[in-house]
């Protein structure tokens, strides 16, 4: 059951995540390194959480909503960088 715990959390970040890391790379997500890049980066975060599955805080965004006149408009709601 460790094992695919961890093959699906890091199918999960390869689908979510490593494009944006492989866009960092010389030659962007188009190169053939892009591809190892991932393939590699999979493989280690696949064994990683294999070997230690446990409760984890992934936190995607921060938000603050402020109180305000609703019938005028003056209500917002920002998202924050974390």
């Amino acid at each position: 059951m460790p094992a695919r715990f961890g093959e699906q959390w890091a199918a999960f970040a390869r689908a979510s995540v490593f494009p944006t890391m492989a866009a960092a790379l010389d030659g962007g997500r188009d190169t053939p390194r892009s591809a190892h890049f991932s393939d590699r980066l999979e493989a280690a975060v696949t064994a990683r959480l294999a070997q230690a599955p446990g409760r984890m805080l992934i936190p995607l965004a921060r938000i603050l909503l402020e109180k305000g006149d609703y019938q005028r408009g003056a209500s917002s709601t920002k998202v924050v960088p974390s």
